[in-house]
C-alpha cells in the first residue's frame, strides 16, 4: 500500500482528522468554478453535503495508486436525503446512491488536492 494510500484510510476512517493540508485545494467537476482553498472550507463542503442524508455511507468500488503521491478511488455514496442538498435540492426523504470519482494528491504526508466527478443529474433525478 502507498503512503498515499495509507493517508486517505486514515481520513476515511476518521483517525486522520489532521490529514488536510493547510492549503489543501478542493475541486467539484459538477461546477468547475468551485474551488475550495484550506481544511475548513473542505470540511464545511463535505459536511454539508454529506449532512444532508441521514444513515449514509459509502461502498468502495476501487482504489488506485497511481506513483507515490496520486491515488484514484471509486465508491458509491448512499443515503436517505432529509436536509437540503448540494445548496439548492429540498429535501425528498428518499433514498439515493450517487457513484463518485476522486482524485487524491497526497503531499507530504497530508492531502493537498481533492477533485470529485459524479453526476449531479442522477442524485437530482432520485430525489425529485
Amino acid at each position: 500500500m502507498s503512503g498515499a494510500m495509507e493517508v486517505l484510510q486514515g481520513w476515511f476512517h476518521g483517525h486522520g482528522q489532521d490529514a488536510l493540508a493547510p492549503e489543501v485545494v478542493f475541486r467539484d467537476m459538477t461546477a468547475p468554478d468551485l474551488v475550495l482553498r484550506g481544511p475548513a472550507a473542505v470540511e464545511q463542503f463535505l459536511h454539508g453535503f454529506y449532512g444532508a442524508f441521514e444513515a449514509s455511507g459509502a461502498r468502495p468500488a476501487r482504489a488506485h495508486a497511481a506513483g507515490e503521491e496520486t491515488v484514484v478511488m471509486e465508491f458509491t455514496f448512499w443515503g436517505r436525503n432529509q436536509k437540503k442538498a448540494l445548496g439548492a435540492i429540498p429535501p425528498a426523504g428518499k433514498d439515493a446512491e450517487l457513484p463518485i470519482c476522486a482524485v487524491y494528491q497526497v503531499r507530504r504526508g497530508k492531502i493537498d488536492e481533492i477533485t470529485i466527478y459524479y453526476n449531479a443529474a442522477a442524485l437530482i433525478t432520485q430525489l425529485g
